[in-house]
């Protein structure tokens, strides 16, 4: 199986096979149509297809996804990159959005089964209402169709229109936005009976010219939304079933008892008809905490609002609320710097500082090459790519690195340290929870305990040196070229490929090891008087020339050691000495 990536700027000079940004397809309909295959043939493809306007045009033609093969490992992906995705208001600018052109046409329709569109803003410019912005009608049985953080706006005929033909298909709106629609908001129909057509979860839907959500035959979910300023009705069941749950709106003809004002500024930022931001714009408003826990309900679990900022509480709608002092920076090449507390900290591209006071609930970096630094404490913090520095004083309970080529420093206590890719130095003093690293070439150290029941350490490659002071549940390297030292007791260390140096102080229960070309050496016991009574010590393989470098002090027990080198002090061994 292989993923198939292709790219999609209506900025773009125009494609010759969509492959990248420099010869990336103009609009979504012209990639579609030459990429259209069996996706699950010769194992199986997944298609992934990139969105962006670097030039701010948008994309006017109207799309159609039809003439696949696919299925539920061979899908198709739409989605927008990173810095283009809309703001939960009409886009503007270099925000991606598919508007359409086709009169007397929706703008994107979906024919297919397996479709997943992500962060997409869709518009209808044609004046007809006869046909829906945005129709989801797969035609195959067991189908899935999922829409993720999208924003349906304006146009005259209705927003989204779910429906099919086929038994048991399901199409899932999640995170959604959707208003000042001509007709219904939402409209579910079924022309064959099947079951659970439409899965609405923490969806917002304002000002929709007639219902919020239109039910018409089928049997259809709503989870966790919010309808409100509906010309009609905000709920509407006609001859079909709609299961609502924490589903609320503002005359409280939902499934609550509760109504919901729409006021300006107290539960929305903006409800005025062409100018709408439904994201919430008040601590006092009732959408807060009202919702269900949906993190593992249907077929796409997710934990997330329509920006990817954590549900805590399950507010209710498509926006998860954010306390005032949230900062976002679309592109940072200057020096930002302030006094206080911090929510939340966005940054799209940072190239220059950004240092503060304060503590921090998140911080987000999707390209970090200046300097961040700060003094307080943060609950999550993850970046992208960090190529410049990255210091604060304090405690973070998670801390998520995709690439960090520079340094990563802090004081402080951690419950989960994530890298993908580490280059740089990585250094603090205090305790941690669980360190990941799948790319560890620069330095890693720290003085703190790893000796929690549950603690562990993973590392998938390792370059460079990696050292602290503690005791750690199980180490685990997965290639080690590097320097592992630390003073401590170890439940187990295991090594796919260790060809450094290996060494510690403290007691082990057990070491594993399929390929040790580097030092191994401790002080300490690796008995069962030290550990659980089934503990052994596995094969370990030395190669090369140690002298008195290779050291164990302490007893082993029952085992097959094969090395080249010499022992210093007392060893007790069992098993094949060559």
């Amino acid at each position: 199986m292989a993923t198939i990536d292709r790219y999609v700027d209506p900025d773009a000079a125009g494609a010759a096979n969509g492959t990248s940004w420099a010869d990336a397809y103009t609009s979504l309909n012209s990639c579609e149509a030459a990429q259209q295959q069996d996706l699950t043939d010769g194992g199986g493809d997944v298609m992934v297809i990139h969105c962006r306007c670097s030039g701010g045009t948008a994309d006017s033609t109207s799309l159609d996804i039809n003439g696949w093969t696919a299925a539920a490992a061979s899908y198709i992906q739409i989605i927008v990159e990173d810095g283009y995705r809309h703001q939960a208001v009409r886009p503007t600018g270099n925000i991606y959005r598919l508007t359409g052109a086709t009169a007397w046409d929706r703008t994107l329709t979906v024919n297919e089964s397996f479709v997943y569109l992500d962060y997409l803003a869709i518009t209808k410019t044609t004046t007809d209402g006869t046909y829906p912005t945005m129709e989801l009608y797969p035609d195959v049985a067991s189908a899935r169709v999922r829409t993720l953080h999208c924003l349906v706006y304006d146009g005259n005929g209705i927003g989204v229109e779910l429906s099919s033909g086929a038994a048991g298909a399901q199409i899932s709106i999640i995170n959604g936005f959707i208003y000042r629609t001509g007709s219904h908001g939402i409209r579910c129909s079924d022309e064959a009976g099947w079951d659970a057509a439409g899965r609405i979860y923490n969806c917002t839907i304002g000002n929709a010219g007639d219902d919020g959500i239109f039910s018409v035959r089928g049997s259809h979910l709503a989870k966790n939304c919010y309808v409100g300023g509906s010309t009609n009705e905000d709920y509407d069941i006609d001859n079909a079933t709609l299961t609502m749950t924490t589903c609320y709106d503002e005359d409280g003809t939902g499934d609550t008892t509760s109504a919901f004002s729409t006021s300006a500024g107290a539960y929305f930022v903006n409800v005025t008809a062409g100018s709408e931001d439904l994201t919430i714009g008040s601590a006092s408003s009732e959408l807060i905490g009202n919702g269900t826990d949906l993190s593992g309900d249907g077929d796409y679990p997710f934990s997330t609002d329509w920006e990817d900022e954590d549900r805590s509480d399950w507010d209710v709608g498509a926006d998860e609320y954010v306390a005032s002092g949230t900062t976002y920076y679309q592109s940072l090449a200057g020096a930002f710097s302030f006094t206080g507390g911090l929510a939340k900290s966005a940054q799209k591209a940072l190239a220059g500082s950004l240092s503060f006071l304060g503590t921090a609930a998140k911080q987000t970096n999707k390209q970090a090459a200046g300097i961040l630094s700060f003094t307080g404490s943060a609950s999550k913090r993850t970046s992208k790519s960090l190529t410049g520095a990255f210091s604060f004083t304090g405690a973070a309970t998670k801390i998520t690195g995709k690439s960090l080529a520079g340094s990563f420093s802090f004081s402080g206590v951690v419950a989960k340290v994530t890298v993908k890719a580490l280059a740089g130095a990585v250094s603090f003093s205090g305790t941690v929870a669980r360190i990941t690293q799948k790319v560890l070439a620069g330095a890693f150290s720290f003085s703190g305990a790893l000796s929690a029941t549950t603690l562990h350490m993973y590392y998938q490659a390792v370059g460079g040196v990696i050292a602290f002071t503690g005791g750690v549940q199980k180490v685990t390297a997965k290639g080690l070229q590097g320097a592992l030292t630390f003073a401590g007791n170890v439940a187990k260390l295991t090594q796919r490929a260790l060809a450094g140096v290996l060494s510690f102080t403290g007691g082990v229960a057990k070491v594993a090891s399929k390929l040790l070309s580097g030092v191994l050496g401790f002080s300490g016991s690796l008995s069962t008087s030290t550990g659980p009574a089934s503990v052994v010590l596995e094969t370990v393989e030395l190669h090369g020339s140690f002298g008195a470098a290779v050291s164990m002090v302490g007893t082993i027990s029952s085992a097959s050691i094969s090395c080249l080198g010499s022992f210093g002090r007392m060893v007790s061994l069992k098993g094949e000495l060559n």
